[in-house]
């Protein structure tokens, strides 16, 4: 997972783990907003990803290329549904060089994770 948010940052921000369990954006340019959203989906992927490994997925099969995209895909998602639920009216403004969620041309919310 922290291969996942580090991709995102801007070179050079080092993520650590309070950064993520304590919703503290890694550096000013991230949103805090955003950032709590972004935590609080990572937390949510990670929960997920445990309860799966519990219930029988090999360990094999937890790490490597297709875990990744499995994780990746889940944080995706998680933010799609937070960017889906704020509409075109949300109450605050992220410019388009925000490196998880940003508004674009219409005016919503979009994932930008890659």
């Amino acid at each position: 997972m922290r291969g996942v948010l580090q991709r995102q940052l801007p070179q050079g921000v080092a993520l650590l783990p309070k950064h993520v369990w304590l919703l503290e954006p890694p550096a000013p340019i991230i949103d805090p907003i955003i950032w709590a959203a972004v935590g609080i989906a990572v937390l949510t992927v990670m929960l997920t990803v445990s309860k799966q490994l519990r219930s029988g997925v090999r360990e094999s099969q937890a790490r490597g290329p297709e875990a990744l995209a499995h994780t990746r895909a889940l944080l995706r998602a998680a933010l799609e549904d937070f960017a889906a639920c704020q509409g075109p009216s949300h109450a605050f403004y992220v410019g388009p060089d925000h490196p998880f969620l940003s508004c674009r041309n219409s005016g919503r919310l979009e994932c930008m994770l890659v």
